[in-house]
């Protein structure tokens, strides 16, 4: 139920964890910090991406 209502309202994945969390749910969404090694293609893209702007 409270997916089903996130999902209606467009509720952004942190937030959706923080309404999961508060229904006594597990988070659902993982997140990770920038500087992660699991995020090193995409900041390799984004960079790369910008070098070219």
């Amino acid at each position: 139920m409270v997916q089903r209502l996130a999902d209606q309202l467009d509720v952004p994945l942190r937030e959706r964890n923080q309404l999961l969390l508060a229904a006594g749910f597990a988070p659902r969404y993982a997140e990770r910090p920038l500087d992660d090694d699991a995020l090193s293609a995409a900041r390799d893209a984004v960079r790369e991406g910008a070098a070219r702007a």
